[in-house]
């Protein structure tokens, strides 16, 4: 028979409080309670669910993007006629390159993708995967068809928006940096 131990090391540890908030007046659950389909402890709940999950997306985004997380052959900068809102450039052979390059590096093929909304909106009116689709749908694509064109399981789209308070101006609805 084998054993495992655990237990606490008695090493000091600090916790972050990130509770939020969202108090509905009793008044206003009332005169909701009127009108059908509206229900404001489900909005409040999931307006600090948003909140939350947004402040997790931006800690995600930081690490994610920032080139210093990655070797110097695993990150290729496009520029100009390369980049994706460029009629000449290439983003399917990009994808692809990019793809092997993974592949060679850790011997599995990847399976998901993430994307920003413009780079999204670059790809989906990019006119060679326009033409890609041209024949088969009279929808717009999606990130669903886009995956399916790059052979992945997944293709994220980072489509929140969060606005730094340290740097947005409420009176012009602009960021100052």
């Amino acid at each position: 028979m084998k054993n495992i131990q655990f237990g606490y090391e008695g090493k000091p540890f600090a916790l972050d409080q990130y509770t939020l908030d969202a108090p509905v007046p009793r008044e206003f659950i009332q005169d909701a309670q009127t009108v059908p389909g509206i229900d404001l402890g489900k909005r409040a709940v999931n307006t600090v669910m948003d909140s939350l999950t947004l402040s997790l997306e931006v800690e995600q985004a930081k690490l994610a993007t920032d080139p210093a997380n990655y070797g110097a052959g695993n990150k290729p900068a496009l520029v100009t006629d390369d980049c994706w809102n460029k009629p000449n450039s290439d983003p399917l052979g990009d994808i692809e390159t990019a793809k092997e390059k993974l592949r060679c590096t850790c011997g599995v093929d990847p399976n998901r993708m993430a994307i920003s909304g413009a780079g999204f909106r670059a790809l989906k009116h990019h006119p060679k995967i326009a033409e890609r689709f041209k024949y088969t749908t009279a929808e717009s694509v999606t990130a669903k068809m886009l995956a399916g064109l790059f052979e992945l399981e997944e293709l994220a789209v980072g489509k929140a928006v969060f606005a730094d308070p340290l740097s947005y101006s409420p009176m012009f609805g602009q960021h100052s940096g």
